[in-house]
Formats: structure tokens, sequence, C-alpha cells
């Protein structure tokens, strides 16, 4: 009924909707809400609208309908028979798509490969897949991400390497809960628990397969965790523990939803038979334990179920002491080795060689991408020789051209220089000949700005020499040597001091003579202090010289500052003094 309600919405769609752009994307938005659950819907009204107007259509639009009925396909489980349209839409999202977009292509291409029996293929394109997500986005469709590492252990399942297998379901539990899937992470949990019987592991299948159970109870999903006890009744069997056995399968088969009215078991899951059976056995229940066996004997085609049916009749016949049952069973046992054995062949077979044609093909592509890339390469380096030739060319023209303009400027030059002193000494010969007096007037004016001049030169040479006398004083032995004391942590010598002060009242004599001048009644550490700063050393560094805290340096350049310029505090005394 609720199939039917949705054909009929899709019925009405079509009519209210003509054939333009926004109707495709209303149509292709709406079956992509309603692809999770119910994706035989989708595939109809997929299918309707590629029928009806794929030609209206823009090429986006295509892509689009095909990834989406792709995906609808692969969660309504029918089968994919072909790669070309998923190779195309592929190649389209690679170019064209988001990085969400290429992941879900690249895994569908890989789905299309596992349906058609390719699974190096397959493989690979869910390595892609992976590689597409990006992980750092947050809009990154972790379900997604996590249903690609359980395709992947799906795939090492079939080839019987449990442990790539538990790999891929951990990253595919990891995933599925920064997806905030519970199911699908207590699912990815769950099967962990199988590839753990395979290695013999019965512990960490025990662990896992009751804490997923439990898990799968806690949130509801009651059918799931009686599921998920059905193995462990054959593990608590091997170890003996009839007790758990006995509650797993009563469990099972009275909550896991697979058993029809009659007490049949649904196809695939006839094993059961073979672990109730036994069961019972170990119980000493031997005729309840033969109605099983045989019961999974007979059940369906699958010769694995068929073997267990003859081995447990075998155990059974060999606690009886019916060492005639026991041959006959044996010898039935054995034809179903062989027939099993013949069956892997030939199914191996063809992997096998599917394997190598895939392997072939890579190496011929590799090859391919190689002389690709060396063809590259040598455009590459083509481009930058004939880049550096034409830039070579082009400096030798600028240069030579710049050459030209400098030359042809500096004659400007020289002529309006001449020029000038021409017109000059036609103007003075003027105005000797017209104007003596004013003339001599016009001189001495000149002659005044140039002693002005002068005069400031020879100031600029009195700053120059009290310059040159500073940068003396900041690189003589007795400030690196203090400078030094400073960093080793030792205070100044008497001998020391004397040494600065008497060097600065030679090279810095108005600076010494100002601070030794007695109307500022400065002592001799404040002198000394004055000219440490004069000599650019730290507060620190005078702490350490003067063996005293920074404290007592702060309240000596207080009182020099206040004393000196008649200011209060220390932050304008290092510009105070330098400007002495």
């Amino acid at each position: 009924m609720k199939h039917l309600l949705y054909l009929i919405i899709i019925f009405v769609l079509v009519c209210m909707f003509g054939c333009s752009d926004r109707r495709a994307t209303y149509v292709l938005n709406h079956a992509d809400s309603l692809l999770s659950t119910h994706p035989d819907t989708v595939l109809v009204m997929l299918d309707s609208l590629r029928a009806e107007r794929s030609s209206d259509m823009s090429r986006r639009q295509k892509m689009r309908l095909e990834l989406l009925r792709a995906d609808a396909q692969n969660k309504a489980f029918v089968n994919f028979t072909t790669d070309s349209v998923m190779r195309e839409v592929t190649a389209y999202y690679d170019a064209h798509g988001t990085a969400q977009e290429r992941m879900r292509a690249h895994y569908l291409l890989g789905c299309t490969y596992r349906d058609m029996g390719d699974a190096p293929r397959a493989l690979e394109c869910y390595h892609d897949a992976i590689d597409k997500a990006d992980t750092t986005s947050a809009d990154c469709d972790y379900k997604l991400l996590s249903r690609v590492y359980g395709q992947m252990a799906v795939l090492f399942q079939d080839a019987y390497l449990p442990y790539n297998q538990i790999e891929q379901l951990k990253n595919s539990y990891h995933y599925a809960l920064k997806a905030k899937d519970t199911l699908g992470a207590i699912c990815s949990y769950d099967y962990m628990g199988s590839a753990y019987y395979l290695l013999d592991n019965y512990d960490s299948c025990i662990i896992i397969n009751e804490k997923s159970s439990y898990l799968f109870a806690k949130h509801g999903y009651k059918i799931q965790s009686a599921r998920s006890l059905g193995l462990l009744s054959s593990v608590y069997v091997d170890k003996n523990d009839l007790n758990n056995a006995k509650r797993c399968i009563e469990t099972y088969e009275r909550e896991g939803g697979v058993f029809d009215q009659y007490g049949n078991i649904e196809k695939g899951r006839e094993i059961f038979y073979y672990n109730k059976g036994m069961y019972l056995l170990s119980c000493n229940k031997l005729d309840s334990a033969e109605y099983y066996f045989r019961k999974t004997l007979s059940s369906g085609v699958d010769k694995n179920n068929r073997v267990a049916g003859c081995n447990g009749l075998i155990e059974l016949y060999r606690k009886l002491g019916n060492n005639d049952s026991i041959a006959k069973y044996s010898n039935m046992c054995q034809s179903l080795y062989a027939s099993i054995n013949k069956d892997i062949m030939s199914q191996t077979l063809p992997k096998m060689q599917s394997m190598y044609d895939y392997n072939r093909f890579k190496q011929s592509a590799e090859k391919k991408r190689r002389e690709a890339e060396r063809y590259r390469n040598m455009i590459i380096i083509g481009g930058i020789l004939s880049l550096a030739i034409i830039s070579a060319i082009i400096y030798v023209v600028i240069r030579n051209k710049r050459r030209a303009q400098d030359e042809f400027t500096a004659l400007n030059t020289r002529y309006f220089d001449t020029l000038t002193k021409y017109n000059q000494s036609v103007k003075d010969l003027s105005m000797l000949q017209n104007d003596t007096d004013k003339y001599r007037n016009q001189k001495e004016k000149e002659t005044e700005a140039l002693r002005q001049t002068l005069a400031a030169y020879t100031k600029e040479d009195a700053e120059q020499a009290k310059w040159d006398a500073e940068q003396y004083m900041l690189h003589c032995d007795i400030v690196n040597e203090l400078h030094c004391l400073a960093d080793r942590g030792m205070p100044a010598s008497v001998s020391n001091w004397s040494a600065l002060t008497g060097l600065t009242s030679q090279h810095l004599v108005k600076f010494h003579q100002h601070l030794s001048a007695p109307q500022y009644a400065l002592s001799e550490r404040e002198i000394i202090v004055c000219i440490l700063i004069k000599l650019k050393f730290m507060p620190s560094e005078m702490a350490i010289l003067f063996d005293c805290s920074k404290q007592i340096i702060t309240n000596i350049r207080t009182s020099i500052n206040h004393k000196l310029f008649n200011q209060e505090g220390t932050k304008t005394l290092d510009y105070n003094l330098k400007s002495l």
C-alpha cells in the first residue's frame, strides 16, 4: 500500500511539472530524500524521469540521475551488470564534483565491480573513494565512509583474510561513530566476531558478540541482538559451556525472526541446525541430535552444510559405536570435500585470471602514465628554457635602452648646467656694467649666506666629533669588560669604575663636566650610573655590576632625573642624558 502511495506521488509530480530544468531538479532532490528508506520507489521514479525527459536535462542533471540511480540500485540489492555508466559518472564527478560526490561515485563504481566479480578493481575503487573523502570538512559523509570500509571488509571476508577484515571493520566502526550511526557502528563491531571465529580466537569472539548483543538490545534492536548470539551457540558448545549454549540457542530461536510458522529456518542459515545438533549431542539427547544433523544434511544444496551434517552424524555414530554408519558418512564427507575443493578451484581460477588481466592493465596504464609524464616534463623544461631565453633577450634590450636613456639624460644635464652658467655670466656682466652698488650689495648678501653655511658645517663637524667619541666609548675595552662581568653575574671592582670615569673625562669632556658641576650635587655612584646609561647599559646589568637590586637602580635613576633635569620618574632620563 505504501509502495502504491509513492507511485501515485511520482505520477502527480510528472503531471505537475513540464520538461523544464526546475522540474528535473525537483524530482532529483525528492529522489535523493527517499533514497535511504525507499530505494525501490526511487528506481521507478528515476527510470521514469530518464525515459521521458533525459533529452531536456543538462549534463550535470543526467550525471546526478545516474549517480542516484546507481545508489538506489545498490540499496535495493539489484546487481550491476556493466560498468560503462558508472565509469562515465565517476569521470564526470572527478572533474566537476565535490569531495563528497567524488567519494560516492568511486564507492558505487566499486560496488559495480563487486557485483561483476572483479574483486581487485572493486578494492581499488574503494581505496579511491577513501582518498577522495575530505575528513577535515564539516559536512564529510562519515556514514558513507563507514560503508566503504564495510564493503572492503566483505571482500576480505570472501577472500578468507580475517586480519584484513578486522582492520577494515575497525575503520568502519570508527567512522560510523563519527556519523552518529549507532546501528552501523554496532553492526561493524558485531561482524568482527565472525572474523575472530575464523582465527579460532573464541575468547575474543565471545567478548565481541556478547557485547554487541547487549548493545543491540540496549538501543532497541531486539532481532539483531538475538541473531548476534547465533554464532556463539557453536562457540559455547566447543568450549563445553552448555548453559550459555542453551541460552544462545533459545534466544536465537525465540527472538531472531529467522524461522517460519513451520519451524524452518530461512535460506542461508541452515548451519544453525548443525550447531543445535552438536549441543543436543553434548547433552546426550541422541535422537534429537540425529534429527537436526539429518536436517542439516538434507537442507538445500550448500555442500558446506551437508559436510557439517555428515560430521555431526559421524560424531553421533561414534558415540553409538556404529562403525558401518561411521564409514558410510565418512565416505560421503570425503566425496563432498572433493567436490568443494573442485568448486573452489573453479571459482579461484577466474579470479586469478581477473587479477592477472587487471595487473596487466595496471602495468600498461602505468607505462602510459610514465610516458605522458616524461613528455610533460620535456614540455615544461622546453618552456622554461624558452622563457629564460626570451627573458634574457628582453633584459638585454631594456638594459641597452636604459643605458642610452641615461647617456641622453647626462648630456641634457651638462647642456643645461652650461646654459645656466652662461646666462648667469651674461647677467653678472650686465649688472656690473649698469649698477655697481647694487651688484656689491647682492654679493655681500651672498657672502653672508655662505658664511652662515660654513658655520653650519663647522657645527656639524663638532657634532660628528661628539658622535665619534661616543662610538669609541661604546666599543672600548673597559665597556666590553663591564658587559662581560654583567653577563657572568659578577660585580665590578673599584678599579673598573675608576677606569670608566677616567676614560669618560678624556673623551666625553663636556658630558663629564656637566655631571660634575657642583650645583647638581651628584654622588660618585650617580655619576657612574649616568655614564652607564650614556653607554647603553641596561638596568639589569647595572644591578649586577653594583651588586644591588633593580629597585635600588630605579631609585638612583629617579634621583638623577630630579637633580639634573628637575623631572620626576625615570621615563625621560635616558633621552635627557643622551642629549647632553
